[in-house]
């Protein structure tokens, strides 16, 4: 809980708008904040954006919200998922994603080097190749496992 309460002194200090969570701790109470049907995905709307819309159901894996024109894509894979069950998110969330734009989708996919991962394997070549496919071009730093921070 250490971690979540950081990171609403981080946004408050910072005066962020949106945090993109993977694995939150507890859910938030206060402000707008959304999740995937496993609660592994958030969204928190902490800034003086409202969230224009949102998913109206919640995928296991992602979430999405409009925020300021914005499509807002949070998403978590599971190190424990077998290579289809990755797959099988990876191809809910290009079908859900398809004709949002524009769009940021950022979040842990236990996947590949350019995400931080320790190594780059079967998860992330797929991963990667699913993002080419889409034209999502990766902003993310990389630089460590937990906490990093993608700049747009």
């Amino acid at each position: 809980m250490v971690a979540q309460d950081l990171l609403e002194q981080t946004t408050f200090e910072s005066e962020m708008e949106i945090a993109i969570i993977s694995e939150p701790y507890r859910n938030r109470h206060g402000g707008v904040w959304v999740t995937d049907s496993t609660d592994g995905a958030a969204i928190w709307a902490c800034g003086r954006q409202a969230i224009q819309c949102t998913a109206s159901q919640a995928a296991s894996g992602f979430v999405w919200a409009k925020i300021s024109g914005v499509y807002v894509f949070s998403f978590y894979a599971p190190p424990s998922l077998t290579l289809s069950e990755f797959e099988q998110m990876l191809d809910n969330l290009v079908l859900d994603a398809r004709g949002r734009s524009p769009k940021v989708i950022a979040g842990d996919f236990n996947a590949a080097l350019e995400w931080g991962s320790r190594e780059s394997n079967v998860r992330g070549r797929s991963l990667i190749e699913t993002f080419m496919q889409m034209d999502i071009v990766l902003a993310s730093e990389g630089a460590s496992r937990k906490g990093g921070q993608a700049k747009l």
